[in-house]
């Protein structure tokens, strides 16, 4: 590879260069590294948890990528863009189909896989990847298992099929198509076959460790509700070994170091089994994807779990409460077609009202082409979706924040415009966001006063500032204003579909 210099913006909105130069693949021995390198979650097990990146406050969003180790995407074009546009957050995942352009398992010469032996091509590949994404601080959701965890759903995403494999072993994992099978390996006494599972995981904290940016994903929809109690039961012994062997190899190469690891609880309805996923000591992350059922929690309803729960709660695949139609065993609708262009406006108030839940890791399921293209990834993200504009604006009124650690769920609208109204609020500063419902367009909000109660803002002199999240710039006006006892009144002039009322002292 030829070195070569690029133009890149960083998220300070400072335009420098960098370099880049040949890589070569060697696998990770450890390093040192500072203690406030990487992904951290601080003041954990409290209300005041959060994400901090290199010592400071994280906020990710951005598109996903998910299939850029297995297929040929132009991952640089890629980031030039995210970047450009204030994005930094890419969901990938580690393997998908057996039928892509590369795998990390080694293929024999039958055609098969061997799901313990590597290619080093894949590997080769994976380290050139996560270097530039590392280089650009472009944040990397990481899926591990593929969804199904092995069962129904996979259809053709086949490794662990024992036609696909060399491992004889893998026939437990698929009884009548039974999505529990992959789970239960350890309950049930196959240890052999648990070690061909869980090899992937060991080879990829060895090729992964060194690298800062990469928050884990255990599995993307394991299809829990598919599963009866003594199955779930199974599902947490496999849980239970899997994450302990995961932190102690890993903090093996990185002492130094504690990584992000969740679960994702797509199709997970609430009850026992989400409470312990939620609460299991070393997935100290909670990831919760698109569900296609009446139980997904919105932004709105997802503040009381972080609150119960004390931990960073991710939301992934773009949807928020009321955009799903649910009829039951007729059919599922995403009524927020993310992946069409024109819908600016839904991607743009998705991400506000995730980061109004003190969300930090939001991930946009932005496709470029219909669902029935098969190359519907493979799109310039270049214009595709005005979003970008939007993004920058988001990415801007992040970095004037004062103190967003200290910003807690506290404050209410007793008056004002807005289907959806959030607050959150500290001594220093306050932030209310308003909006139409989600997924409504061009919906214009009256004139109106504007009160909030029981904010955290202390008594006195402070500033208010207007920001559209569409407007170019972001503000709109600054002025003075008294808050006495947490309480503000303000009246705003009407606006369309969304705006920002930030107060500082």
């Amino acid at each position: 590879m030829t070195s070569r210099r690029k133009f890149v913006r960083n998220l300070s909105g400072l335009v420098t260069t960098t370099s880049l130069c040949p890589y070569s693949f060697r696998p990770f021995i450890g390093k040192p590294k500072s203690k406030e390198a990487g992904l951290t979650v601080e003041r954990q097990g409290t209300e005041q948890n959060y994400i901090a990146y290199k010592g400071r406050p994280l906020l990710a969003f951005g598109c996903h990528f998910e299939h850029l180790f297995f297929d040929n995407y132009e991952y640089e074009d890629w980031t030039r863009w995210a970047v450009e546009f204030g994005m930094n957050h890419c969901r990938a995942r580690l393997y998908h189909a057996y039928y892509r352009d590369y795998s990390p398992f080694k293929k024999t010469a039958d055609g098969r896989f061997d799901l313990t032996s590597w290619d080093d091509s894949f590997w080769e590949r994976f380290h050139v990847i996560m270097r530039h994404f590392e280089e650009n601080d472009i944040i990397v959701h990481l899926l591990i298992f593929p969804q199904g965890s092995g069962g129904h759903w996979w259809q053709g995403d086949g490794y662990y099929l024992p036609e696909n494999n060399i491992h004889p072993e893998t026939a437990f994992i698929r009884p009548d198509k039974s999505t529990a099978g992959f789970w239960q390996s350890l309950a049930r006494g196959k240890t052999d076959l648990y070690e061909i599972q869980t090899a992937i995981l060991w080879k990829l904290i060895e090729e992964s460790a060194e690298y800062d940016n990469i928050y884990y994903d255990l599995c993307h929809e394991p299809f829990l509700h598919a599963m009866d109690a003594e199955e779930l039961e199974d599902m947490k012994i496999f849980i239970d070994e899997t994450t302990r062997l995961f932190f102690e190899k890993y903090q093996k190469l990185r002492p130094d170091k504690t990584p992000l690891l969740g679960i994702d609880t797509d199709f997970t309805p609430p009850g026992e089994m989400r409470d312990w996923l939620y609460s299991h000591e070393r997935l100290n992350i909670i990831i919760q994807g698109k569900n296609h059922d009446e139980f997904y929690d919105s932004a709105t309803s997802s503040k009381q779990i972080r609150l119960q729960f004390r931990k960073p709660y991710c939301p992934q695949e773009s949807l928020d409460l009321p955009g799903v139609v649910h009829i039951a065993d007729v059919k599922h609708k995403n009524s927020l077609t993310y992946f069409e262009s024109g819908h600016r406006n839904h991607l743009r108030k998705y991400v506000w009202r995730w980061f109004m839940a003190k969300s930090q890791l939001i991930d946009i399921y932005q496709k470029g082409l219909s669902k029935k293209d098969k190359e519907r990834e493979r799109y310039s993200p270049w214009g595709h979706n005005t979003f970008e504009k939007d993004a920058g604006i988001l990415r801007e009124f992040w970095n004037r924040l004062v103190n967003y650690p200290d910003l807690g769920i506290h404050g209410k609208v007793v008056s004002g415009p807005g289907e959806v109204q959030m607050v959150l609020s500290s001594p220093d500063e306050a932030i209310i966001y308003l909006s139409s419902v989600p997924g409504v367009d061009d919906q214009e909000l009256k004139e109106q006063n504007l009160i909030v109660s029981d904010l955290q803002l202390i008594s006195g002199n402070a500033s208010i500032a207007i920001w559209k999240p569409s407007y170019p710039g972001g503000e709109l006006s600054v002025g003075p204003i008294e808050i006495s006892n947490g309480n503000l009144e303000v009246t705003l002039l009407s606006f369309v579909d969304d705006l920002i009322v930030y107060i500082k002292k």
